[in-house]
C-alpha cells in the first residue's frame, strides 16, 4: 500500500488465509509507504490465520511512515504478538522440505507447480499439517491448470514503430 499528501484514502485489506505456504524472496509480506502515521497504516490491514507456513519472511510487515523517523519492521515474534493466539499460529513452524528447489534465478511468478511439491517425506513439517489434520498445507497440485507457454514477443522494429 503506498500513499501520498494527495491520496491520502487507503482501502482497508482483510486477509483470511489457513492451510497456506506464503512465500516471499526476502520481502516483507505487507509493506505499507506513506503519510499515514504507523498507527493509521496498522488500522489498514485485518489478518486472520490458521495452520501457515512462511518461507523466506524475516519481516512479515514494514511500515514506512513520513510522519516517523524509523521504518517499522515487524519480525515473526513481534507479528505472533501483535496478533495472538486467535488469529495466528502459536509457534512459528519449521521449513517446508520441497521435492526440488525452485530455480532460484527465476522469479517465482514464473515458477511452474513442480517447483512447489512438497518432498513426501513423513518429516516434511506440511505433509498433513492442514486444519482437517490429513490434507498438506499449500496447493492441491492437482487442481492447478497448467500454465500456458507464451510465445515471445519481439520489440517492434524502428519502421514498424514510427507507423510504417
Amino acid at each position: 500500500m503506498f500513499s501520498h499528501e494527495d491520496q491520502r484514502y487507503l482501502p482497508t485489506v482483510r486477509v483470511d488465509c489457513s492451510d497456506s505456504i506464503l512465500i516471499t524472496m526476502d520481502t516483507p509480506l505487507f509493506q505499507q509507504t506513506g503519510v499515514q502515521s504507523e498507527e493509521e497504516f496498522k488500522q489498514h490491514l485485518i489478518w486472520n490465520a490458521d495452520h501457515n507456513f512462511y518461507e523466506k519472511l524475516s519481516s512479515f510487515w514494514r511500515i514506512d511512515s513520513s510522519q516517523g523517523s524509523e521504518v517499522f519492521d515487524m519480525d515473526w515474534s513481534a507479528w505472533q504478538a501483535y496478533w495472538g493466539a486467535g488469529r495466528e499460529r502459536l509457534d512459528r513452524p519449521l521449513p517446508v522440505l520441497w521435492k526440488s528447489p525452485a530455480d532460484a534465478e527465476r522469479p517465482l511468478s514464473e515458477q511452474g507447480v513442480e517447483a512447489y511439491l512438497l518432498d513426501e517425506a513423513k518429516a516434511n513439517p506440511a505433509r498433513a499439517a492442514a486444519t482437517d489434520g490429513i490434507r498438506d498445507a499449500g496447493m492441491q497440485a492437482a487442481l492447478v491448470p497448467p500454465i500456458p507457454e507464451l510465445e515471445p514477443v519481439s520489440p517492434p522494429t524502428a519502421e514498424e514503430a514510427v507507423g510504417g
